[in-house]
């Protein structure tokens, strides 16, 4: 036995498509903004509110709770594909894939956006595979140089504290913050612990 859909107006899917346009729609330059293709409304793209949808927990939830549409009328819209056409370049193109079909990880966006760490640190950490759940734990800082990492790390470890500043003064930062950075990981200056 196949299940039958219900016939839905045209009227109904123009008042869909309407409420997108003048209420849900944003600049296509926003932070996270995200392009969505629609096939179930014509195959007409929408620029949205990339973060609006993760927190929603993705774009027919996003859709349900804005009203776009009664229940049938978005059965129509999300039984037809949809499909991610592009991004900003924000934190969002991390978490979307346009290989055969876009797709974009909304859960794992969201993730992201609970975080406390800034959107850099995210995708230092994000380049170097390591998870978001252990980044902030192993995250030391943003530094300019191995050196600045070594004055950073021999202040906050107190390294010299004992040793006579006629000693200490010949401490080599240049040869320690190289040793340090080959143990750390590391991307655009963005040090995390092993």
């Amino acid at each position: 036995m196949s299940v039958v859909e219900a016939p839905v107006s045209l009227e109904a899917l123009k008042v869909a498509h309407n409420f997108i346009k003048d209420n849900l729609e944003v600049n296509a330059m926003q932070t996270d903004a995200i392009c969505i293709r629609l096939h179930g409304l014509g195959g007409f793209d929408y620029w949205l509110d990339g973060e609006e949808i993760a927190e929603a927990g993705g774009v027919q939830a996003y859709f349900s709770e804005n009203e776009v549409a009664d229940g049938s009328t978005l059965y129509h819209i999300f039984n037809r594909d949809w499909e991610v056409m592009d991004t900003d370049g924000g934190l969002i193109d991390d978490f979307c894939c346009f290989r055969y079909f876009g797709t974009c990880d909304f859960d794992a966006f969201k993730k992201e956006l609970d975080s406390d760490l800034d959107e850099e640190v995210i995708r230092a950490a994000m380049s170097l595979g390591i998870p978001l759940d252990e980044a902030e734990g192993r995250y030391i800082g943003h530094f300019e140089s191995e050196t600045e990492l070594a004055y950073d790390a021999v202040d906050r470890q107190a390294l010299l504290e004992d040793v006579p500043k006629q000693v200490a003064m010949y401490f080599d930062y240049e040869a320690y913050g190289r040793d340090l950075a080959m143990e750390m990981s590391h991307h655009d200056g963005h040090y995390f612990n092993p």
